[in-house]
């Protein structure tokens, strides 16, 4: 009988050890939560609140404003993003499907008369050390097709029209004189100077504002980072650096910021420092 118990277990124990790996392998499909952020681009639209089945995730999101990232679990859920005044006027009322192991950006782009949701989803895989992975998103209304190149050199983004969203193209890390183009052209619609990309980072350009009228058409830049797994679906999970070389602190900005949001306004910011959104243009700059 003890024998026989034995090879029972010796069989166990072999079949965890040769499936094992597989199932390490696909847990982060299999198992692992999606996560979900909002992006505030419309450009006539007041502060909103964003309900996710009925319940408030985000509240007071601002134009230009990316939310952090919320873990939920893999399914369908109903997006409901209304006023933050007294009238909780409903603006975009949708339902979006979420995939094991994936991020994604929900943009409310075009003028609230029109206003849409822009569903995208983000890399969860950070680049090689030294490198850095970079989109561009289109939200100005007004604004022709755009090429989003560098100064005085390549482009690297072209032809991206409103609502349009570029793959993530791996760059080598460092600061970068960007220019947002006229398609086609030669023409500079805006200069978005010293963008720094940091090694390992993920981030998407967003071009944002009017190109004929107020607000003014400007650029902000949205670094996030690499997709972590969360102990609690549906929290931020806890700070766990160091180890190196990777940073695990919220939800994923690189480098990790504190746990609490400053308040001052972005350009009043000492620099150098790293927050999930710097802005380029008119008074944003530096």
């Amino acid at each position: 009988m003890m024998k026989r118990y034995s090879a029972i277990a010796l069989a166990l124990i072999l079949m965890l050890l040769l499936t094992g790996p597989a199932l390490a392998q696909d847990g982060r499909d299999r198992g692992a939560p999606a996560q979900l952020r909002l992006l505030h681009a419309s450009p006539d639209a007041p502060a909103v609140n964003v309900l996710i089945n009925g319940k408030f995730q985000f509240r007071n999101v601002i134009y230009r404003q990316t939310t952090p990232y919320i873990w939920l679990p893999a399914d369908t859920y109903n997006v409901k993003v209304i006023s933050a005044d007294k009238t909780q006027a409903i603006v975009i009322d949708t339902n979006i499907s979420l995939e094991a192991g994936k991020a994604y950006t929900v943009a409310a782009v075009g003028m609230l008369a029109n206003i849409e949701p822009l569903v995208m989803e983000d890399s969860t895989d950070a680049p090689d050390w030294g490198r850095a992975k970079v989109r561009l998103v289109h939200t100005s209304p007004d604004a022709p097709a755009v090429d989003a190149a560098v100064k005085d050199g390549d482009v690297l983004f072209p032809n991206v029209a409103f609502k349009g969203v570029t793959d993530f193209k791996a760059v080598d890390s460092g600061s970068y004189n960007l220019e947002v183009r006229v398609a086609g052209s030669t023409d500079v619609a805006l200069d978005v100077p010293w963008v720094y990309l940091p090694p390992g980072s993920v981030s998407t350009l967003v071009v944002l504002g009017m190109a004929t009228t107020e607000p003014a058409l400007q650029a902000q830049l949205v670094i996030g980072g690499e997709f972590q797994r969360p102990r609690w679906p549906g929290m931020r999970p806890p700070c766990c650096f160091p180890p190196p070389p990777r940073w695990c602190c919220g939800p994923g900005f690189f480098p990790p910021r504190p746990p609490l949001y400053p308040t001052l306004p972005i350009d009043r910011y000492p620099m150098p420092r790293y927050f999930p959104d710097r802005f380029y243009g008119y008074g944003y700059g530096w």
